[in-house]
């Protein structure tokens, strides 16, 4: 089933929790089999906005990733999601926005904060092209989908030549640009899988909210959703830039 048809569907666990699963790029964790707790912050007519944290069963040690705070939000055809990344001068931010669409790729794109931005206009110059390969042995639990299992995930990141034009003011380390950047990244429809969430907080403003296409069914103790076509054994990362490498995973540290 195409994501544009995507519908939230939520349903009552043992403990009054509330799992779904949402649409994600399997590209920013490098595994679909990973998942969220989130707290439901505000529901406005088709869209939903969480705070997301991954959830205890992901072994981010494990699958590269770091835990930076992420609010995403998520309709029948869309998912966007913010995320901050401290650095020892401040606070970096990007956001990655992603339209589904029935039969094309996701219509995608990326914004950076001015110090972000600098960050993407200014690499750290080099004359080589080099790829890194790391290997990951992930142990995961049962979730919507699948049962729980072992895996190998590989990050294969390349750091090459820089090819886009220097702003002038990148020898100037003190100056920051007074917009932000704005990308648009080309992303497969075999990218995006399914990712499993569970609502632990603001569970009462999708039961208040009517017609906004979040539908709760607290009765019953089984999940009702459609998952991904595209779920199934991790592929391997090809980095572009770090919003597609997770919440801040670790190829973000080589901008």
């Amino acid at each position: 089933m195409m994501f544009l048809f995507f519908t939230l569907f939520l349903a009552a666990s043992v403990t009054a929790q509330l799992t779904t699963a949402i649409p994600l790029l399997r590209s920013g964790f490098g595994t679909d089999k990973i998942g969220f707790y989130a707290s439901v912050i505000g529901v406005s007519g088709p869209n939903t906005t969480l705070a997301v944290t991954y959830d205890n069963g992901t072994d981010t040690r494990a699958v590269g990733l770091m835990r930076e705070p992420t609010t995403m939000t998520i309709s029948p055809n869309m998912f966007d999601f913010d995320t901050d990344v401290p650095t020892s001068s401040g606070t970096n931010f990007y956001n990655l926005r992603c339209d589904l669409q029935a039969s094309a790729d996701p219509a995608c794109t990326l914004s950076y904060n001015p110090s972000m931005a600098r960050r993407v206009l200014c690499p750290n110059m080099v004359s080589t092209t080099e790829t890194i390969y790391q290997y990951y042995v992930h142990t995961y639990p049962a979730r919507l989908g699948y049962e729980a299992g072992v895996e190998t995930v590989m990050r294969d990141i390349t750091i090459g030549v820089n090819t886009r034009a220097r702003p002038t003011w990148c020898t100037d380390s003190s100056y920051l640009p007074s917009e932000g950047l704005v990308e648009r990244p080309s992303v497969s429809r075999e990218d995006v899988a399914s990712y499993q969430v569970v609502v632990t907080a603001g569970e009462e403003k999708l039961k208040a909210t009517q017609g906004s296409g979040v539908s709760g069914s607290v009765a019953t103790p089984t999940v009702s959703v459609p998952l991904s076509t595209f779920t199934g054994a991790a592929a391997p990362v090809k980095t572009v830039m770090p919003a597609l490498v997770g919440f801040g995973a670790v190829a973000a540290a080589f901008l």
